[in-house]
């Protein structure tokens, strides 16, 4: 870090500082000013009290139910998203989207942006190129093959770490699975693992285990009525269930993805995140911004303080899921399975190409795999960048992050009264929230 970083640095925590007491005396009036829709326009001050000037913008949005992709239920409860100015539609709490259906929700014009599953982006960016991928809150390393507690079995991660390589580890868990009840899900989605796990173990899926393809709950049921040996269900709501019983992750992808090549570990990850159209993109720049800010905000929440913040999304997901998953079993799942990426570490995903998770190694073989396999037309080329435009937005940020950090060294706190006190108050606060965009702009009218 140079002289001149640190000096801002210190110099924009003072004035935060600053602003963190002011704030704690006396709260702003954040209306927003502008009309309802799409547009980015803002106009006018509030009479009142300094008004951030962020419009008001009616976003139509809906997540499916699944515990990463409903994190957005914390903040329409906390009326996070209001404080950027975002009033999302339907109200309370969006629409709820059923699996599979989040790319028909858009091309149809019944949502703006939804939550989704980046892989299964991929196998329709064919026939729907108008959508884009615009962020990405996790990375998705809920694959497992669990073991009944009374084998009593090491994991590999456990027989890593105790000075075992990988192939001799796999070896003997390969051996302990042979001959053994096996039970994976139905979806066939995770089938690359599955034949991962096989091949480093030395044994063959379809003659040396007594395998089962089942329904998630049917695995659950077997499992915990002892009638399985292994078992690999898809859903996190189930992943917990078995946690919770004792089952052992025998294999994790967390840790297998570690041992392997980028090119082999590519096309077993995933990322979840919310995505939109290109129309959309094209004529709500700002609010893409701002919609990502209030995201990094929930990440930071919940990764500093699960248990006081993720209540309200259990409560909804136990209602629209059936399941009892529990805080902890939530918790589990958004820092464990599907850990939320916060604002700083997301540079791996857009702008570290040495990065294993850079988006271009995650997807660049996951399309290819996908030609290969006829999801995607074989004579066409396409680009991971074709789908996936969410680096832009996130470098956007960054630049934001910077620029208000320098403005921040050239302010001179002491000598803002009035309107312009108010207005660096403001910014600070935005700052604060991830909202850069809005926070770069009024601290520019504060110091102006």
């Amino acid at each position: 870090m140079s002289k001149d970083t640190r000096g801002n640095t210190f110099r924009s925590r003072r004035l935060l500082a600053l602003v963190v007491l002011a704030l704690g005396l006396g709260s702003l009036t954040w209306a927003g000013c502008g009309g309802s829709g799409g547009g980015d326009s803002s106009e006018g001050k509030s009479s009142a009290k300094v008004d951030p000037g962020v419009p008001k913008v009616n976003v139509r949005f809906g997540m499916q139910p699944f515990g990463d992709r409903t994190i957005f239920v914390i903040v329409m409860i906390r009326a996070w998203f209001n404080e950027v100015g975002i009033n999302i539609e339907p109200q309370p709490l969006g629409r709820d989207v059923p699996p599979g259906k989040a790319a028909q929700e858009l091309v149809t014009g019944q949502l703006d942006m939804v939550s989704e599953y980046t892989p299964l982006a991929i196998q329709y960016m064919s026939q729907l190129p108008d959508i884009k991928v615009i962020g990405w809150n996790d990375i998705n390393f809920g694959t497992f093959v669990f073991a009944n507690p009374d084998l009593k079995l090491e994991g590999l991660q456990e027989r890593l770490d105790n000075g075992e390589s990988l192939d001799e580890a796999m070896k003997k868990i390969g051996d302990e699975m042979r001959g053994k009840r096996y039970a994976i899900e139905a979806s066939g989605f995770h089938r690359i693992f599955y034949n991962k796990v096989a091949e480093l173990g030395q044994f063959k899926l379809n003659s040396d285990v007594e395998l089962s393809v089942l329904e998630d709950p049917q695995i659950v049921q077997q499992a915990l009525g002892n009638k399985l040996d292994f078992a690999s269900p898809a859903g996190v709501a189930q992943m917990v269930q078995l946690f919770q019983a004792g089952w052992t992750p025998l294999v994790d992808l967390k840790t297998l993805v570690e041992q392997l090549p980028p090119e082999e570990s590519a096309p077993m990850l995933g990322n979840t995140g919310w995505q939109t159209t290109e129309k959309y993109l094209n004529e709500n720049h700002d609010t893409v911004l701002r919609f990502a800010s209030v995201v990094f905000r929930i990440i930071d929440s919940v990764l500093k303080d699960p248990e006081g913040t993720l209540p309200d999304q259990t409560t909804y997901l136990e209602r629209v899921t059936g399941t009892d998953i529990g805080v902890a079993g939530l918790t589990k799942v958004l820092t464990e399975i599907d850990p939320l990426t916060p604002f700083d570490e997301q540079a791996g995903y857009w702008t570290d190409k040495s990065s294993r998770f850079y988006y271009t190694k995650l997807y660049e073989p996951q399309i290819k795999a996908a030609q290969e396999g006829g999801v995607l037309p074989k004579g066409k080329q396409f680009k991971a960048s074709d789908l996936i435009v969410a680096g832009k937005y996130y470098e956007e940020l960054v630049a934001l992050k910077d620029e208000y950090d320098k403005l921040v060294g050239e302010v001179d706190e002491g000598s803002l009264s009035g309107e312009s006190k108010e207005l660096a108050e403001a910014a600070a606060k935005q700052y604060a929230a991830f909202n850069y965009l809005d926070a770069v702009r009024l601290l520019k009218e504060a110091s102006a």
